[in-house]
């Protein structure tokens, strides 16, 4: 039956969606809103969405992306748009290498949007598919682009706001997938003129050992004395040795408040910018932290005459419950701009995994090297095309 209603669809075109997962369904429900015909093909249980799927007239089946008779079957040549958004990334990536075969390196109008988190992962596609295939596929990640998107619609480096202080402080509570991306997006940005500079700090628990793994992932960060040369000169060049630093999360409410937490006693200090990021792995948990500090935070910037922005992780699949929660933070703390972020229904929309405006700044940057380093009969858009995604990082 799936099948006799999917020959109803053509040859008008439709969106194909590839894998299991809160995020697939936010992207149905979304691709939906806006009227798009949309096959949903999953590979495991499906029974928490099924009966809401089929309300809004979603075509579900069960299969494998990595299938070649299955991609037949639902005759995945005619799909306008493909999204792999498995919550594992290894699914996509395979799925991703079956549509590359079966393209045979032929050119189509097809457009595919793969969610690949881990960066190796990622450089491993790039060295595994056919050169052609690479015009049509965009790369993603969710956090990638939430921390993106929020860095460039709220930047840190206000220093026209406070004339006088030439740091601006990126606080982050928490330091999950998402706190992981807006730091490594602070330390790419942080490099201002003028003499101004960039310090990031953060507060989780483990710090010692969440400090010493995400400095073997990206050694890039630390300054010490076994590093090579040039990548020492590059260090020095990027970042002053107390740019990152980690530190432990008070666990009691009474520490978090007390006068000793370095939030307090430190980094809030006289008119001071802060951007202040509470992103716990779960986002009532942000919320309540949150709640707890908000009270003391609002005194501190009134009494220290701080530049303070604070943003809260929220990933309620609810956008009225986010708009009242972010009212009710503004409430506590009036004189503190509370923003709540995060939500998939926006991170996982089709409109925002299209847009490709975040890559404007990289893709300028890359075609002004290769100019001046490289091929230069190349335009900027085949100069993005041959960039590594170890060089687009």
């Amino acid at each position: 039956a799936k099948l006799f209603f999917l020959q109803l669809i053509f040859p008008s075109r439709y969106t194909l969606v590839i894998g299991s997962g809160e995020k697939c369904f936010d992207l149905v429900k979304d691709l939906r809103q806006t009227k798009k015909k949309v096959v949903w093909l999953v590979s495991t249980d499906s029974s928490l969405f099924a009966e809401e799927v089929s309300r809004m007239g979603v075509i579900l089946v069960h299969g494998q992306s990595h299938s070649e008779s299955m991609l037949n079957k639902i005759h995945y040549k005619k799909a306008r748009e493909i999204f792999l958004m498995d919550d594992e990334d290894t699914n996509n990536i395979r799925g991703v290498l079956e549509l590359d075969r079966l393209s045979d390196n032929v050119i189509r109008s097809q457009q595919w949007y793969v969610h690949i988190q881990n960066r190796q992962q990622r450089e491993f596609l790039s060295n595994h598919i056919h050169g052609k295939s690479w015009q049509h596929l965009h790369v993603f990640d969710t956090y990638e682009n939430t921390a993106r998107r929020l860095q460039l619609y709220y930047p840190f480096d206000r220093f026209y706001q406070s004339p006088g202080i030439d740091i601006a402080h990126v606080v982050v509570i928490g330091f999950g997938r998402l706190a992981q991306e807006i730091v490594l997006n602070a330390l790419r940005l942080g490099q201002f003129p003028f003499g101004n500079r960039l310090k990031v700090s953060v507060f989780c628990k483990n710090a010692t050992i969440e400090k010493n793994k995400f400095q073997a992932l990206h050694p890039v960060l630390e300054l010490n004395a076994r590093s090579p040369g040039h990548l020492k000169s590059v260090q020095e060049n990027l970042w002053e040795n107390d740019s990152l630093e980690f530190l432990e999360l008070p666990q009691a409410d009474s520490e978090l408040l007390s006068g000793r937490n370095p939030l307090f006693r430190q980094i809030l200090g006289e008119r001071q910018i802060v951007s202040l990021y509470f992103c716990m792995e779960n986002g009532f948990e942000s919320g309540v932290l949150l709640s707890v500090l908000l009270p003391k935070l609002n005194y501190t910037k009134i009494q220290n005459n701080c530049n303070l922005q604070v943003f809260c992780f929220y990933n309620f699949p609810d956008k009225k419950e986010e708009k009242a929660t972010e009212y009710r933070f503004n409430i506590m703390a009036p004189d503190i701009p509370v923003v709540c972020f995060g939500n998939l229904l926006d991170e996982c929309s089709a409109e925002a995994i299209r847009d490709r405006a975040l890559d404007a700044l990289p893709k300028q940057i890359a075609y002004w090297y290769t100019q001046e380093y490289g091929d230069s009969t190349l335009n900027i858009e085949q100069t993005w095309l041959q960039t590594s995604e170890q060089e687009k990082e």
